[in-house]
């Protein structure tokens, strides 16, 4: 919370506003000091907290200091987080200080998002394969080649063309088990009647190509 922030500011803004809201309702056939005391009691552990901000009270009204002790907390746990690193990863960790060391200081936030996210998407891309079926792999490849969406009625002629190549293993398996996959990985998605592949299963490619060639994977 920013400096000079007013105490209704803050309340209004707050999460449970929502429930606030539903218990004053509630309250509406009862006195307000019994009202306040009970809305005040339904809440104490949040405004107690907020005590720990208070910078000012008086006649002019309730301010609060900005959010240092949170600020403070949460490095404290990024310090906890590097102390408890293990030896191979303190090695990679000085490599990675080592290699900021020559970038500019107001780039290496950005530089350092923007290999945190290749290492995550990296990271799912992996767990991925290491289940999705080979034939939709190459499902994926084809909505690609085809400009990224075909209609519902070609992707199941597609499968239903697996199934008659690989009859025992997509025996109790439908286009829809087949598909659902898919959607929930966020690589292709139904549009309509229409499948498209998303920019995650793009990348998903990518990735195949890069890290997994030579390889493929069953059915």
């Amino acid at each position: 919370m920013q400096s000079g922030q007013t105490f209704s500011d803050w309340f209004f803004a707050v999460a449970w506003l929502d429930v606030f809201k539903v218990v004053t309702d509630l309250l509406v056939g009862l006195g307000w000091p019994a009202a306040i005391v009970l809305i005040a009691y339904a809440f104490r552990h949040e405004i107690r907290k907020k005590f720990d901000d208070l910078e000012t009270a008086g006649p002019s009204g309730v301010t609060f200091r900005p959010q240092q002790r949170q600020e403070i907390e949460k490095l404290e746990e990024l310090r906890l987080v590097a102390e408890n690193s293990r030896p191979a990863q303190k090695v990679v960790e000085a490599r990675i200080l080592a290699d900021l060391e020559i970038i500019q200081e107001n780039q290496r936030l950005p530089v350092l998002v923007h290999h945190l996210a290749l290492a995550r998407l990296g990271r799912h891309f992996e767990g991925i394969y290491w289940v999705i079926f080979g034939s939709q792999i190459e499902g994926l490849r084809r909505l690609q080649d085809a400009g990224g969406r075909t209609s519902l009625a070609q992707a199941e002629q597609y499968f239903e063309q697996v199934k008659a190549e690989y009859p025992d293993f997509y025996a109790t398996i439908t286009f829809t088990d087949w598909f659902r996959f898919l959607q929930t990985s966020q690589l292709a998605a139904l549009e309509g009647t229409n499948v498209a592949i998303t920019d995650m299963g793009q990348e998903f490619l990518i990735f195949v190509d890069e890290t997994k060639a030579g390889k493929t994977r069953p059915h």
